[in-house]
C-alpha cells in the first residue's frame, strides 16, 4: 500500500470467481478494548482511525494497487 500504509498483515483468498484482499491491523491480545467508561481504548480507536484511513486511501484509487497485486498473484498463480 505504499510507504504511507502498512498494514500488520494481508490475507488474500481467490477462487474462480472472487478475488479479496484482507488488510489486518493487529494489537496484543491482553489489551483492553473498552475502556472502564465503555470508550474504545487508546489502542483501539488508533487501530479504528488507521482502518479509516486505508478505506480512504482505497476510494481515492488504492484500488489500482489492489488490482494491480490481483493481477500479478493471479498471473504467479497460474504460471508457476
Amino acid at each position: 500500500m505504499g510507504s504511507e500504509f502498512v498494514p500488520d498483515l494481508v490475507a488474500l483468498f481467490w477462487d474462480s470467481s472472487l478475488f479479496k484482499i484482507n488488510l489486518i491491523e493487529l494489537e496484543p491480545v491482553n489489551d483492553p478494548v473498552i475502556t472502564k467508561i465503555g470508550t474504545p481504548s487508546a489502542r483501539l480507536a488508533s487501530a479504528m482511525k488507521q482502518t479509516a484511513e486505508w478505506k480512504q486511501w482505497l476510494e481515492k484509487g488504492g484500488w489500482n494497487l489492489v488490482l494491480s497485486m490481483r493481477d500479478r498473484i493471479w498471473e504467479y498463480g497460474i504460471c508457476q
